[in-house]
């Protein structure tokens, strides 16, 4: 295992660019091969069963995030407390325990009431079927999400890109073969889910059966437990969110709604590229060292330089939504494009508050997340049920950016005041806030495509270059001049 614990300060920023490519680049390509069977899916689907697919998506997501219910972030937190090796087996192995707890206490009532959750989450009974088969599939989500995590915490860069990337391409080349050849239905996809996850479920497991012990330790239950509980509120919060969402439109608007703003979502996502490399490496990489002397000077220039990478990412996205919603679907989903970039901002603020957010797990008060995160529910929740009537999938799409909008302040906010780091806010604020206006200012902007085109992509490099010579070149200097 191999940690940047010994590195010095370049050294240490190499190693984060270096993880940031190898995890983070796996996940790229994951959501790459995923995106690259997307033109299929929604040509092969009408919008309704598209959105349907998309909901019942969501609702898994929500069952595995309640079932782990924070053990990974626990896993990482207490990780590297120990640095024997069978001390650490044992926080590992009982996190697992506590999970597989959690999966005998839940599914069973939630099959038994299947029926009824159904009706309740998509006013259709007939998707009850689509329910018992999420349920089958959560168990093995719970192992692969595991095994990805432990993987990730030990360095382990070959036997995590085997189980990361051959997931995501078993699944995108099965999806591909049954739309083309055998004109598969919604029930056909959560069936090929579930087979996909069954293997490498059991594959993960596999690769990191050496880490696996039967030795229970009731101070580490109760430590993983404690520090948990806060991630587990945390997390189901944020998985309920976009069940929620799909829950909302299908009570006030339709399921061609429903498949309209599963699209958007789905192209919002590809912000997640750039975000997932970086916080694959990330949460590893600052959890290893934060005893360092040099540890808030690290992440303050990581702070930096990652503000400004994901705000041009963000508006090169926006300003370009039209084209990609074209480019990967048909007609028939034009009407999403209202969607998209309030859900790119919103990906990127929150990715943002979890670098802010740091002191707050290195202070181990992770119960104070629970406020930003209700906050931010409470926003999104309001925001939905002022505007959905009125502005419809546009409305849900404003809700979720302003919720999450909130729960980055409040995380920051309470980050700064109980584990100081010294972050450079102005900067920060500056790079996030430009997005919007820059964006207002293209939408208003004249003229045919070509010349449109070409204003987008010199407001984008203006931006770029603003970014660097006025936030960050002075600031860059500055410290590595007092890191000498």
């Amino acid at each position: 295992m191999k940690s940047p614990n010994h590195l010095g300060f370049v050294g240490k920023l190499k190693f984060l660019f270096r993880d940031s490519v190898i995890y983070g680049g796996s996940t790229a390509v994951s959501r790459l091969a995923a995106f690259l069977v997307f033109p299929i899916v929604t040509r092969h689907f009408s919008v309704a069963d598209y959105g349907i697919i998309d909901a019942f998506t969501a609702m898994s997501a929500l069952l595995v995030n309640m079932l782990v219910f924070g053990q990974d972030s626990a896993v990482i937190r207490y990780f590297y407390e120990y640095s024997k090796k069978k001390h650490q087996r044992r926080v590992v192995s009982n996190a697992l325990l506590i999970q597989l707890l959690f999966l005998i206490t839940i599914a069973p009532p939630l099959i038994f009431f299947a029926h009824s959750i159904a009706e309740f989450y998509t006013n259709d009974v007939v998707n009850e079927t689509l329910i018992r088969l999420i349920i089958l599939q959560v168990p093995f989500d719970m192992l692969i999400n595991f095994s990805v995590h432990l993987l990730r915490l030990n360095f382990q860069r070959f036997q995590f890109l085997l189980l990361s990337l051959g997931q995501s391409l078993i699944y995108t080349s099965a999806m591909a073969i049954g739309i083309v050849f055998f004109e598969i239905s919604v029930y056909d996809v959560f069936i090929i889910i579930l087979l996909c996850r069954g293997v490498f479920g059991l594959l993960g497991l596999f690769l990191v059966r050496k880490w696996i012990t039967l030795s229970i330790s009731k101070k580490h239950c109760k430590e993983l437990m404690i520090f948990a509980i806060p991630y587990g509120v945390i997390c189901t919060i944020d998985a309920f969110l976009p069940a929620l969402d799909r829950f909302f439109i299908s009570q006030y608007l339709s399921d061609h709604d429903l498949g309209l703003y599963a699209v958007g979502y789905k192209i919002a996502l590809l912000v997640q590229f750039p975000i997932s490399a970086f916080e694959a490496a990330w949460i590893p990489f600052y959890m290893s060292f934060f005893k360092n002397k040099d540890s808030n000077t690290t992440y303050q220039l990581v702070a930096l330089f990652y503000s400004a990478m994901l705000s041009v990412i963000a508006l090169t996205l926006i300003l370009f939504r039209n084209d990609i919603l074209i480019l990967m679907t048909s007609d028939k989903y034009s009407g999403a494009i209202v969607t998209i970039a309030p859900i790119i901002l919103g990906f990127a603020v929150r990715s943002m508050g979890g670098v802010l957010g740091i002191g707050i797990d290195l202070s181990k008060k992770s119960y104070l997340k629970i406020y930003s995160y209700l906050g931010g529910a409470a926003i999104t929740v309001t925001t939905t049920i002022l505007l959905i009537k009125s502005t419809g999938i546009l409305g849900v799409s404003l809700g979720f950016f302003f919720g999450l909008l909130a729960s980055t302040i409040i995380t920051a906010v309470l980050s700064a005041r109980v584990y100081r780091i010294g972050f450079d806010y102005k900067s920060i604020l500056f790079a996030f806030f430009a997005v919007p206006l820059i964006a207002t200012l293209s939408y208003n902007s004249f003229g045919h495509h070509m010349m449109r085109e070409f204003i987008n992509v010199s407001l984008i490099i203006s931006f770029a270059a603003i970014l660097w010579f006025f936030c960050l070149k002075k600031e860059v200097k500055s410290i590595v001049r007092n890191n000498k």
